[in-house]
Parts: C-alpha cells; structure tokens; sequence
C-alpha cells in the first residue's frame, strides 16, 4: 500500500493506533491481568481516551 512514511514505526509525524495500560502484561502475575486498565487510546496519532 505504500506507507512506510506513515505507519511502521513511532515517530513524529507517522500514524498511530495504540494503547498504554496500567501495567507490564509481561511481567505482572496473571491472575492481575484480568484487573489491568487502559489508560489511554491513540488512534491514527490522536489521543481519542484517557484517564
């Protein structure tokens, strides 16, 4: 589709669609995953949720 220079990678200037949590779903017990929060929503480089 041709869009290296706009999605691929998290830089100034590129699309973004990603969220932050509230905690490392890598690294914390899995019985805390089930309680773990979005904190915020970014959707094509926009903030479109936060706490």
């Amino acid at each position: 589709m041709f869009w290296e220079k706009e999605i691929g990678s998290l830089e100034k200037g590129k699309r973004a669609d990603f969220i932050v949590l509230d905690r490392d779903l890598l690294t914390c017990p899995v019985d805390d995953v089930k309680d773990t929060r979005v904190l915020e929503t970014w959707v094509e480089g926009r903030k479109v949720f936060g706490r």
